[in-house]
């Protein structure tokens, strides 16, 4: 989403991926373990001025990143089991000098989330203008149940 808007005004975006330190074999079959070639699509797709960089997180420990997030935050966190390849990242990102850093951390519970069906309860419990609310503005596939 920001690389379009950066181009526009001729600035760059630079992209990081965390990549894993192991082979990713103890992943399921509806399961990715690395996901560096699907970020790296994704990241041609939003255009020339993103520069995409992988980031290994071998050196961070998953007991160590939950820690550091607890001090952070001072209380437990949204999946903080990640919190180590995160952290690897932001590293990474402060060394080339970002001043700003967008994570997709939140997955599906951002921009791509497709709703609870919310609206669709909203409607059928005669609550139009509520329905009508979340679809516009906060469900964009109102018939997820």
């Amino acid at each position: 989403m920001a690389a379009p808007i950066l181009a526009a005004q001729g600035r760059d975006l630079t992209a990081y991926t965390s990549v894993p330190c192991l082979p990713p074999d103890g992943a399921g079959e509806q399961r990715l373990g690395d996901e560096w070639e699907q970020a790296h699509a994704t990241a041609f797709m939003a255009g020339e001025n993103l520069q995409h960089l992988p980031v290994d997180a071998a050196g961070y420990g998953v007991i160590q990143g939950i820690e550091d997030l607890l001090e952070i935050h001072d209380g437990p966190s949204h999946a903080a089991a990640n919190h180590f390849w995160l952290q690897a990242i932001m590293e990474v990102a402060a060394r080339n000098g970002a001043g700003v850093l967008l994570t997709g951390q939140m997955g599906n519970a951002t921009v791509s989330w497709g709703g609870k069906g919310s609206a669709l309860l909203a409607l059928l419990e005669g609550h139009r203008q509520t329905a009508l609310r979340l679809i516009l503005h906060g469900e964009s596939n109102p018939c997820l149940l």
